[in-house]
């Protein structure tokens, strides 16, 4: 019998099945419906923002009838004609720096998913089915970003003007004053500063007969949080 080295680390064993989950949650009963309807807690949240419009898997038509995919999560705020369009993505918590890059490589797949849909609605060639009383697609001034739950992400997208967000940030930014305000917020995150609420020092020990030297990130004493600007 041959037994999967990761299964060997207890602590490892439910990230496992997490992932998996994640990767079809059609598969995994009810924590796969968990999981696979996360783009609901998106929903729930931005449904708090005064003025705001918001549904879930808009469904995108071409001319022929085929369907071009759909738009996960889209929020609208008719009176000023802006809008944010979400694809989002739910992979699990990242425990190391391997997880953490396959969870950038999860957003750079869903901004090219998203960059095709986005480029087929500009040219016609698609058409968003938005909600009955909603104003016209092509009237909307739309943000376009990649939501995953709890990491923000620092290589840049493939698809220009195109953002990565997390839930957890935005829920830490509270409730958005309207819609227009938090598209700002998308395209311009508020980011902890070097110096002002945190440090990189340099971090120096023993490993048998070495020296291991790295940068090690100090918190300045004080509670942060990303606000609106």
């Amino acid at each position: 019998m041959i037994i999967c080295p990761p299964l060997i680390t207890p602590r490892a064993v439910d990230p496992i099945m997490l992932r998996s989950a994640a990767h079809d949650s059609r598969g995994f009963g009810s924590i796969g419906r968990e999981l696979g309807n996360r783009a609901t807690a998106w929903t729930e949240w931005l449904r708090t923002t005064p003025g705001a419009l918001v549904a879930e898997r808009v469904p995108a038509t071409r001319a022929d009838g085929r369907s071009a995919g759909d738009l996960d999560v889209v929020a609208v705020d008719p009176a000023r004609r802006v809008g944010l369009c979400f694809e989002i993505k739910w992979p699990i918590e990242a425990l190391s720096l391997p997880e953490a890059m396959k969870v950038e490589n999860w957003a750079t797949s869903a901004a090219r998913q998203l960059d095709r849909l986005r480029e087929e609605l500009r040219t016609g060639t698609a058409t968003a089915l938005l909600p009955s009383g909603w104003p016209p697609f092509e009237s909307i001034d739309w943000t376009w970003c990649v939501g995953t739950p709890q990491q923000l992400c620092l290589r840049p997208l493939p698809a220009q003007t195109m953002h990565v967000t997390s839930l957890r940030y935005v829920q830490a930014l509270g409730t958005p004053p309207d819609l227009a305000t938090l598209s700002d917020a998308l395209v311009r995150p508020d980011l902890p500063t070097e110096g002002v609420h945190f440090k990189v020092a340099k971090k120096s020990f023993p490993v048998g007969s070495r020296q291991v030297h790295l940068d090690a990130l100090g918190l300045v004493p004080g509670h942060w949080r990303p606000r609106f600007r």
